[in-house]
């Protein structure tokens, strides 16, 4: 039932006047330039797009206003950033590619609130935000990237739309934009909608995280298409120049229908050892099957955002991680010099200690806590000299240096990690650290390390100086503390009987295994027994293919099956042990 009083109608600017009002009349409804919003989206979407999207530059702001009289830790902000600031333009994303203007304005305000800024003034951005959006296993924050964001919730419609191509939109945007193809292949097209503009951002990413799954192969290109199962790191493309093979450029030219089984002639003759070896290890379904397209970065194959962000930020960032403390004098001109150390990022995440001591952490490793020295770097009018000793302000000094640091940590039973060399930068000094101690014995530190901070901000700010043999004490009360609030003790561990288990009276069991071993191709086998352990039937099979292990397990247990097909085994138990294999059937 429509309600016409809540019902308006809105008509093309080509529309004449006359027509429109007849139209209405007969509908019975208002008539409108435009409608504001739909299902709170914005219906049309003209020249001003900063405008129509600048309502969500504002929600994000009125957020941080609040947040702002508040005194919230590092930790707290993280939260409030990572689960509603950033959530805030998740809706309106997966619809609209919200423009590069707004984002921007969205990044700074976030920003300008992760740096502490209260109200209006600046505040020095101590690590660039592509930076902070890496993950934190590679030295970031795991704060979200919007533009690549964007783009992943846009590439989830155009995997709906090829999911599900009878669906209205799917009817609807293929009849207008693309009626002799799929989305995959469309274009931008004439007089676009916005809506289709912003579908069409998406569609490259989406392409490029496809790939095909081989059934009989009458619709994947030899050439051109994503189909090799074993070569990610060339995009499970081919790397053989192209040729002509029996006249197509199809997948089903190399496959042996009868047999269900590559041509090995003809891989022999036209691809490279690499290819032929990538082709053998891409695997063929015992019945013809149409082929099927397929998400690389799920196991499932399913599209998802987290792993298509993942994908193209990580693409469209530097390959490389590199990080080390912040050249400060060739920041200000928007140079970040960084030298490569292996820092277990994830080792220091997963520890047992306040969230706020794992960002202060990761602050010292990158060299950014404002120091003395750092803050006169970045031309702040700010003393470059130690609150205790009048030298030089930096890290290594206020740490590790200083008289006032040395009769804190000297009688510690971690005095021994101070002295290391003095010449190393921060971050390599906790890289080296983290490479001789337990996770317990990190955590301290890192505590350690904290409250001297703490203390030493106590001393600039509120002119406060806390007994130096009073600290560590207070450090390791604070650690024992946390540990006995949240750690629950060692995890019992349920022991398990590995030994086998019969099947029921009158059954059989068949256990099923393979193995993937590098340069020598995949083995897989199967023996039967009876409910008394007795031997029955076995049989094992090597592939040159080199396959994942799932894949290895999935070809054991159809051999397993062509086994009991062969002997015509009836009342059969299949065991396997990968739990990913067993879920998944």
């Amino acid at each position: 039932m429509v309600n016409l009083t809540k019902s308006e109608v809105s008509f093309s600017p080509n529309l004449n006047a006359d027509t429109r009002t007849y139209l209405a009349e007969i509908l019975g409804m208002k008539q409108v330039v435009n409608h504001q919003k739909y299902l709170g989206l914005p219906t049309v979407v003209g020249r001003q797009k900063k405008e129509v999207f600048g309502v969500l530059v504002e929600k994000v702001r009125k957020k941080i206003k609040h947040w702002k009289g508040k005194m919230l830790s590092v930790a707290a902000k993280e939260v409030l950033i990572k689960s509603v600031a950033q959530a805030q333009a998740t809706y309106t994303m997966s619809v609209f590619q919200v423009p590069d203007g707004v984002i921007d304005e969205l990044r700074k305000a976030i920003s300008s609130f992760w740096w502490g800024q209260q109200k209006e003034e600046r505040r020095i951005t101590w690590k660039a935000w592509k930076k902070l959006c890496k993950p934190k296993e590679e030295g970031g924050l795991d704060f979200r990237d919007l533009k690549t964001f964007n783009l992943a919730l846009l590439g989830k419609q155009i995997w709906n739309l090829l999911q599900n191509p009878t669906s209205l939109a799917a009817r609807v945007l293929k009849a207008k934009y693309y009626p002799n193809s799929d989305v995959l292949q469309a274009r931008v097209g004439y007089n676009p909608s916005f809506t289709w503009r912003s579908l069409m951002a998406a569609q490259t990413m989406v392409k490029e995280g496809l790939r095909w799954i081989i059934g009989d192969g009458r619709l994947t290109n030899i050439w051109q298409d994503r189909w090799l199962a074993n070569a990610e790191e060339d995009g499970y493309k081919v790397t053989t120049p192209q040729c002509t093979i029996g006249g197509t450029s199809i997948v089903a030219e190399l496959i042996d229908h009868e047999s269900r089984m590559w041509k090995s002639n003809i891989l022999q003759q036209h691809f490279n050892a690499v290819d032929r070896a990538r082709i053998q290890g891409t695997p063929i379904p015992r019945q013809p099957a149409q082929d099927e397209r397929i998400w690389s970065f799920e196991k499932n194959g399913k599209f998802s955002v987290r792993t298509a962000y993942r994908y193209w930020f990580k693409k469209n960032t530097e390959k490389e991680i590199h990080w080390e403390e912040v050249d400060v004098e060739t920041e200000e001109q928007g140079i970040e010099v960084e030298a490569y150390d292996p820092m277990n990022w994830k080792r220091l995440w997963k520890l047992i200690i306040p969230p706020k001591v794992k960002i202060f952490l990761w602050k010292l490793a990158h060299n950014i806590l404002p120091t003395g020295k750092n803050l006169e770097s970045r031309k702040r009018d700010a003393s470059p000299n130690c609150p205790f000793c009048g030298l030089e302000e930096t890290q290594n000094h206020i740490f590790r240096e200083c008289d006032w640091a040395v009769r804190i940590w000297k009688p510690t039973p971690l005095r021994n990690f101070f002295e290391l060399d003095g010449t190393l930068s921060p971050g390599s000094w906790l890289c080296e650290i983290m490479e001789m101690v337990d996770d317990d014995t990190l955590g301290q530190l890192g505590v350690l390390l904290w409250f001297m901070w703490f203390e030493r901000n106590n001393q600039c700010f509120n002119n406060h100086k806390a007994e130096e043999w009073e600290i560590a004490g207070k450090a390791y009360a604070y650690w024992e503390e946390y540990q006995n609030q949240n750690n629950q003790g060692p995890i019992q561990v349920e022991e398990r009987s590995y030994t086998w288990k019969k099947p029921p009276e009158g059954w059989l069991k068949m256990n099923i295994d393979a193995a993937v071993m590098a340069g020598q191709g995949t083995g897989y086998g199967a023996v039967v027994r009876d409910e008394r352990g007795n031997f029955r039937y076995a049989a094992i099979r090597r592939e040159r293919a080199q396959w994942s292990p799932e894949i290895a397990e999935i070809r054991a247990i159809q051999f397993g099956l062509r086994l009991k097909e062969m002997y015509d085994l009836q009342q059969i138990v299949v065991e396997t042990d990968c739990q990913p294999v067993f879920l998944s059937l």
